[in-house]
């Protein structure tokens, strides 16, 4: 891990450009192997028909060796409560014969739309990590179900949190990078690690 060397001359995920995207936001690859045994990039983008203050979107695609990425972009969420959704962190949680998928992403308390404001209380629109979560599915299934929403706040003033080993780890460290400090200053230290417990119905919580 100490010697890296590029792989050809070209991105291996290049930025589709404008067209269903915007043609600008398209960062923050998250790479997770799925139940199908291909590899799956996460990317933070946003919808080129998104609103002023919504539309942001997480795309992926898919591979079985990682170096040549399958067709158009899909789309896992379309948000029409956040101007952008960054780095993500997607996963499968197995609970007895079935599995839910989880979508962890970062926003600022700028990010939420209007839409959030009038449906959520203040304290779920806040700069920090926020999760969104799936109905469960048999373990069988290899498709990527849909993440309703409205997405629900786990850490408040943490940025790009992530679960360390979230799939097969009983109450997960949780890390992140503190987004303001006493005074609201930009902080950017990494803050100390919180365990989290998993619900019947799919929350997350600290414990």
């Amino acid at each position: 891990m100490y010697t890296w060397q590029r792989w050809g001359e070209q991105p291996i995920l290049p930025n589709p450009g404008r067209g269903r995207f915007d043609g600008v936001a398209w960062r923050d690859p998250y790479l997770m192997l799925g139940a199908d045994a291909r590899f799956y990039a996460f990317i933070c983008t946003r919808l080129a028909n998104g609103t002023a203050d919504a539309g942001g979107a997480i795309a992926y695609l898919s591979s079985d060796q990682l170096e040549t990425w399958t067709g158009e972009p899909q789309i896992l969420l379309a948000s029409q409560e956040f101007y952008q959704l960054e780095v993500p962190q997607v996963f499968w949680r197995v609970s007895g014969s079935t599995k839910r998928l989880y979508l962890l992403f970062s926003a600022r308390l700028a990010d939420c739309a209007a839409a959030r404001y009038q449906s959520q209380p203040p304290s779920q629109c806040l700069t920090g990590t926020y999760y969104c979560v799936s109905e469960p599915v048999p373990l069988a299934n290899t498709a990527l179900p849909p993440l309703p929403e409205p997405a629900r706040l786990l850490a408040a003033n943490r940025y790009a949190g992530k679960l360390l080993a979230p799939e097969t780890t009983a109450e997960p460290l949780f890390f992140g990078f503190y987004w303001g400090n006493a005074t609201g200053e930009f902080a950017n230290g990494l803050a100390e690690p919180q365990r989290c417990q998993f619900g019947d119905d799919g929350r997350l919580q600290w414990v």
